[in-house]
């Protein structure tokens, strides 16, 4: 082809393209993908008429992330792994994803931030599973929620979140994950989790109750106060 006809051939390309913008979804619509996908998927043999529960969904992004190459392999997984069963349940993403996991305390502060206490208290389990130090895992849910109160107290005066994210030394993502954690706590609920991250400190200290009982308890009031 000479030079004249590729300019040709690349010039009407242009003119006949059509600009597309494919954004990735937001955190909070990522469950929804996924139970469109598994529908999806189960439109055709041999997974026909597979479903999976809003619960199992919001487990799931918070095992995998938002990724959605990463959901997809493991919606795979999840279909090879529940066979003929009709609907995925939490327990299904429990065995089938879960027990590849490694948490860490930062996965634990998300669960803790979006209320999660499911995921909260099998995160604090599989951590101490793994040989975590409790004071480690209070410590840093201590400068989480230092972290929260800072950022509550700041937004009272500015509400840009690059302005924010320069006063806490954060990335612009940590600050938008920060600000969607925050609308969840009242400020009363970030003085209360303080004073159970004491309570719990103290008990680990000087209580012969197992570790996991005192934190799996410190994460249920943290999370379920004034749930009532």
């Amino acid at each position: 082809m000479s030079q004249i006809l590729k300019k040709r051939f690349i010039k009407k390309i242009f003119e006949l393209a059509i600009v597309v913008e494919l954004k990735a979804p937001y955190d909070w619509q990522i469950p929804s993908w996924i139970a469109k996908r598994v529908k999806e998927r189960g439109e055709t043999p041999p997974w026909k008429g597979k479903e999976i529960t809003s619960e199992a969904c919001k487990l799931l992004q918070a095992y995998v992330g938002n990724s959605l190459r990463d959901l997809d392999n493991e919606i795979t997984k999840l279909f090879i792994f529940t066979g003929d069963k009709k609907k995925i349940d939490v327990e299904d993403v429990k065995q089938a994803v879960g027990l590849s996991r490694t948490f860490t305390v930062f996965d634990l502060q998300r669960a803790i931030g979006e209320k999660n206490l499911n995921l909260a208290i099998t995160i604090v389990e599989r951590m101490l599973q793994a040989g975590e130090f409790p004071p480690v895992i209070l410590t840093m849910l201590t400068r989480y929620f230092t972290m929260l109160w800072k950022l509550n107290e700041l937004r009272k005066t500015e509400k840009d979140p690059k302005k924010l994210a320069q006063s806490l030394q954060l990335s612009q993502f940590h600050i938008r994950e920060y600000l969607y954690q925050l609308e969840k706590f009242k400020e009363s609920e970030i003085k209360n989790a303080f004073k159970f991250l004491i309570e719990a400190d103290e008990l680990i200290k000087t209580s012969p109750v197992d570790d996991k009982i005192v934190l799996s308890q410190m994460v249920y009031k943290i999370i379920m106060q004034n749930s009532n």
